[in-house]
């Protein structure tokens, strides 16, 4: 099937008519495990020539060394939020199933986008960790928490000396480091956010965020529009953490 053709294929599974949307739906089930199809999708997602849903990043195993080379990059270069989401749905699934053996490099590739002096390429890595974070919620967790979360933290900490302004990247950003950080202790603290050195260092994060006061050029003057403002947005995963951090983690808490 040729790009275009499977291009037109994804674009009327959005269709208003449902008996076109069904149709697409099914034909996209049949051709999912066609050998190449990933490597189409990735060709589609490059050039911006359909928004993707979320759901449809069906993944035949052919096609996961492709996808594994590639996603990270893509994920760093996305034209649109529809297919950000799109790619980091599908990444979450890859590393479910591959890392860490056969992805071992995961997560030294997310640590090269934090690490990165493009700042689209940090936006990447920070992804990157949540959807590691969600794809395992607890077995793999402690790995990722120690190998990374002391990147994200520093990153966070460093944002936060800027003054707060209505552009959206470092309040994004902020967002997702912090809900991340709350993800990771859903079902449990690892050991290593146990200790004073992860406690410290995220505590006062979450204290700073909460505590900032925000100018008003920096949100919007609509009570609603406010509340769904990244900034907003930040502060809701920085008192969600502590939330959590003192009412299922008490003795640990006190340290702060």
């Amino acid at each position: 099937m040729d790009l275009q053709t499977l291009s037109n294929l994804f674009a009327s599974t959005i269709n208003p008519d449902p008996n076109l949307r069904k149709a697409g739906e099914l034909q996209i089930r049949k051709v999912s495990n066609e050998e190449g199809m990933i490597t189409a999708l990735l060709q589609i997602i490059a050039t911006d020539n359909v928004d993707l849903r979320p759901d449809q990043a069906i993944i035949a195993n052919s096609d996961r060394e492709a996808l594994r080379t590639h996603i990270l990059r893509l994920l760093a270069t996305s034209p649109s939020r529809s297919i950000s989401l799109a790619i980091a749905s599908t990444l979450k699934n890859i590393v479910a199933h591959d890392f860490p053996e056969r992805w071992p490099t995961f997560l030294q590739e997310v640590k090269a986008l934090l690490t990165s002096s493009n700042i689209r390429e940090v936006h990447a890595g920070c992804v990157a960790v949540l959807e590691g974070v969600r794809a395992f919620r607890n077995s793999m967790i402690p790995q990722i928490v120690q190998e990374l979360f002391p990147i994200l933290v520093n990153i966070a900490t460093q944002m936060l000396q800027t003054p707060p302004t209505a552009a959206a990247e470092i309040p994004t950003m902020l967002h997702l480091i912090l809900k991340t950080y709350k993800t990771s202790i859903v079902v449990d603290l690892s050991r290593h956010q146990q200790n004073q050195e992860s406690l410290v260092p995220w505590g006062k994060l979450f204290f700073a965020v909460v505590d900032l006061q925000l100018p008003p050029e920096a949100v919007p003057s609509d009570e609603d529009e406010r509340e769904t403002s990244e900034w907003w947005r930040a502060k809701k995963w920085a008192y969600g953490s502590l939330g959590r951090l003192f009412h299922k983690y008490a003795n640990l808490a006190i340290r702060f």
